[in-house]
């Protein structure tokens, strides 16, 4: 299995240990602890349309754009300027799956803004932006990569193969694979459902 893994993604399996940086503790600097992110739950590629909701809300891809970047940009904000001198040796990002929509519905199915494929890639390239941007404020990211309901590509969950029939673990995949030669990321990719 690692073998294949490595010939399809050119990649080692990653550790499931978490990195060292994360546990040690550092005399004199502040008691901040380490700032953590969840990224779930994203349903990239589902369209609602405001007229069908009573305008409540509308999503979309190009919604997805600008509420990604504002989660980013938030992110730093609140651990660099609303923290009063803490100093972190990083932050961890939990991407805990959901992030496509996929087509587990027929409904989805109809009515997603793009295919599944192009939605991962375009989910991969604005995850790798996100996740570049918090290395270059916070030095050091772990990124804990897990899969979730919508990525499955079929109809009922599996308890076997789960991980690589499911849209959120090659997402983890494609991005680990753009990552993996920046020293300053840790990865866990597990090919359970937890991390």
């Amino acid at each position: 299995e690692e073998e294949v893994e490595k010939k399809i993604f050119g990649l080692a399996r990653s550790k499931l240990e978490p990195p060292g940086w994360l546990i040690k503790t550092r005399p004199g600097k502040s008691g901040a602890g380490v700032p953590c992110a969840m990224w779930s739950d994203w349903h990239l590629g589902e369209v609602v349309k405001s007229a069908e909701i009573n305008g409540i809300n509308e999503f979309n891809l190009d919604i997805a754009e600008t509420r990604i970047k504002r989660l980013v940009e938030r992110t730093v904000d609140l651990a660099k300027n609303h923290m009063t001198g803490a100093d972190y040796p990083g932050i961890v990002v939990n991407i805990n799956g959901d992030i496509v929509s996929g087509e587990i519905h027929d409904e989805l199915k109809d009515t997603n803004e793009d295919e599944i494929y192009a939605v991962v890639l375009w989910a991969v390239e604005r995850i790798v932006w996100g996740l570049r941007a918090l290395g270059e404020q916070f030095g050091r990211v772990y990124v804990v990569s897990t899969f979730g309901n919508h990525g499955r590509q079929d109809r009922k969950p599996r308890a076997k193969t789960r991980a690589k029939r499911n849209a959120d673990w090659l997402i983890g995949r494609l991005v680990h694979s753009h990552l993996k030669d920046d020293k300053r990321f840790d990865w866990n990719i597990p090919l359970s459902g937890d991390a």
